[in-house]
């Protein structure tokens, strides 16, 4: 998986939580170890920042609803990220989604 160099030099991977619960945030934090996460509230604020975050995945909470959602996917699919959406409850198998969505983003780009 390559790596995005920052303006300071150092090499970062990064993913982006968007909206999550603490209980979510959690699970897709141990499933992404030794990966950088940045939580963010909300989607204006996501996609506001998500150009200098240059996340390789955005997890999102499905509740922001479809006109939200629909801008996060436009900005993400923009800087080659891979949008997960999740419900309150997370589906059994999000840690295998999680590993999928990283090999993508991994493909988009190089």
């Amino acid at each position: 998986m390559r790596a995005v160099k920052t303006l300071d030099g150092f090499t970062a991977l990064r993913c982006m939580f968007v909206g999550l619960t603490d209980g979510n945030a959690s699970r897709c934090a141990a499933a992404l170890t030794p990966i950088q996460t940045v939580r963010i509230d909300g989607v204006k604020e996501a996609c506001a920042r998500m150009s200098s975050v240059l996340p390789l995945i955005v997890v999102v909470a499905k509740r922001f609803g479809e006109p939200l959602l629909g801008e996060l996917h436009d900005v993400a699919n923009s800087c080659a990220a891979e949008v997960i959406e999740i419900d309150d409850e997370p589906p059994g198998d999000l840690d295998k989604q999680i590993t999928a969505a990283l090999r993508r983003a991994d493909r988009r780009r190089t």
